[in-house]
């Protein structure tokens, strides 16, 4: 019999063989669970999982966190997700590597109430044939995302499928953000798509406000942009109590908003100079706010030194950033959305959703670039509060279950809204919409397909854009090639395709379907914000 030896994974760190390795993680399990005795003993798994029968919880039982992650348990590189078995010649002679994929594994309701420690949990998918590890939990009970190992994959996939603790899964997928190429021959003037959607119009009734989130799925935003930075989300449940009661909202909205830090408050006709009412000029609402003269200025300090208060400021002041996670969702010092690649060679930490690659920059402009401020471009939203989830590394690419964990972040934020006694948010977002500018033509996943709908649920409209083509530039029929998360099919999910810089018809690159797309937008040329402070034109369904 030719012996199997383990896949090496991105660290290139060799493995023991797969029969020692569970032996050795039994072991170590019972030594775990000795120590946890003695010290911990509410971390416990509260009785066994050989049944499906649902267990009360003992008094005082820990709550875990379906967001917990683990590091050091090395993952596999994305272009590889989709290759669980090695391929091998008929003739070949040697040692074989074992099957290790990443699934998405929904558990039980009865076997989720049970669990005390998600690190240990793996042992419950555990059965001799397959044998399988935590790397994180995904935002809803009993959601994770877990390394398995086998012979084969169909070894893996029969382990899933046989035990009773598990409702469904699928493997682990990779997703990419859309392209955006700048192509000048599409180019028709600056902003020609707001007239196209009669966006003059609907200012005439609203031109937004800073209680409505946008979340925003991509590979993060550039917080400090000075036609952004007044619109980014800033999360209530993470200001320090000793700050809180000290801080004024200036303009009576119920929040304290980067409006309120940096001294300024828009009215119906202007954006203010808050302690003196007069007109702000441009310099004072983009590159050299009034910060120091308003009422929060011994609050606040322009760390960065860009002449304003943006998130930046706030993540490298103590006074703001903690190190506590002051709203309970498991995220630290997540003042203005959280990185979901961080720990996994990403250069920012999970607290930094910032944009190097100039996506997720360009669309949040596209949203809610500052309107009336006398600089650089308006966002569909004059005023609004955008939420950084980054789930795209550098690279422009990323996993189904990073997309999911977003996804989780935002439906908790919306659950969670709560006031105090005076009618301030407290903590929580009123998050009406989330947008998700990325995809992968690829097949139906279970797991992706429930949070969509559970966002719904908790009235969360899901944007996805219907895809940027083939490889060679050319728009696909989602009705026959489905494009995910597009072709999900959700209550609250809206399929947007791109038109061309008339405005008359599909722009080329443009994924289609009667069936499958619900609505076309300017698409072609769009003139937006990038990292850095800088402007450009992009294309694509985003």
């Amino acid at each position: 019999m030719v012996p199997y030896l383990p896949r090496q994974t991105e660290d290139h760190k060799p493995r023991r063989p797969f029969r020692s390795r569970i032996d050795a993680k039994t072991r170590s399990r019972r030594v775990l669970r000795l120590s946890l005795e003695r010290l911990e003993p509410r971390h416990l798994l509260a009785g066994g999982f050989g049944d499906s029968s649902v267990v009360d919880d003992p008094p005082n039982a820990a709550q875990i966190s379906w967001f917990e992650s683990y590091d050091s348990v090395p993952r596999i590189a994305f272009e590889a997700l989709g290759d669980v078995d090695q391929v091998y010649s008929s003739d070949f002679v040697g040692p074989r590597e074992l099957a290790r994929g990443e699934w998405i594994v929904q558990l039980t309701e009865s076997t989720s109430r049970r669990i005390r420690d998600l690190s240990t949990s793996d042992e419950i998918l555990d059965d001799g044939v397959s044998d399988f590890t935590i790397i994180s939990g995904l935002g809803a009970s009993g959601l994770v995302l877990v390394s398995g190992e086998s012979t084969t994959a169909a070894d893996i996939q029969s382990s899933l499928r046989r035990n009773s603790a598990v409702a469904s899964f699928s493997l682990n997928s990779i997703v990419r953000g859309q392209q955006t190429p700048n192509d000048p021959e599409y180019l028709a003037g600056l902003l020609p798509g707001l007239e196209g959607i009669a966006a003059p119009t609907a200012w005439d009734r609203s031109i937004g406000n800073s209680s409505v989130v946008v979340g925003v799925v991509d590979g993060g935003i550039d917080a400090t942009h000075p036609d952004l930075f007044l619109n980014i989300w800033l999360n209530q449940g993470e200001i320090p109590r000793t700050l809180r009661d000290q801080l004024a909202d200036i303009d009576g909205d119920n929040l304290i908003t980067f409006y309120d830090l940096n001294n300024l408050a828009r009215s119906t006709e202007e954006i203010i100079v808050a302690s003196t009412g007069a007109a702000a000029t441009t310099a004072e609402m983009t590159t050299s706010t009034p910060f120091a003269t308003g009422l929060n200025a011994g609050l606040v300090a322009d760390k960065n030194g860009n002449g304003r208060i943006d998130a930046i400021d706030l993540l490298e002041d103590v006074r703001w950033a903690d190190g506590r996670d002051g709203d309970g969702n498991s995220f630290f010092d997540d003042l203005f959305g959280v990185n979901f690649r961080s720990g996994s060679g990403d250069p920012f930490p999970s607290n930094r959703p910032l944009d190097e690659l100039g996506h997720g920059t360009h669309v949040a402009g596209t949203i809610g670039a500052v309107g009336d401020n006398g600089f650089g471009v308006t966002g569909i939203n004059w005023q609004t509060s955008l939420m950084s989830l980054r789930i795209l590394d550098n690279n422009n690419q990323s996993d189904a279950a990073a997309a999911i964990r977003a996804i989780n972040y935002a439906r908790w934020m919306r659950d969670s809204v709560s006031f105090d006694e005076q009618g301030r948010l407290e903590s929580g977002a009123d998050l009406r919409v989330l947008n998700n500018s990325w995809g992968q033509p690829g097949g139906f996943e279970q797991a992706f397909s429930s949070v969509i709908t559970e966002l719904g649920d908790a009235g969360i409209l899901f944007v996805a854009a219907s895809g940027n083509g083939n490889l060679l530039g050319n728009g696909v029929n989602n009705d026959s090639t489905p494009f995910f998360p597009a072709s999900y099919e959700a209550d609250n999910l809206i399929s947007v395709a791109a038109l061309d810089a008339s405005g008359g018809k599909l722009a080329g690159f443009s994924n289609y379907g009667p069936h499958s797309v619900d609505i076309a937008a300017p698409g072609t040329g769009v003139r937006s914000t990038l990292p850095g402070g800088r402007f450009g034109p992009a294309n694509g369904t985003s």
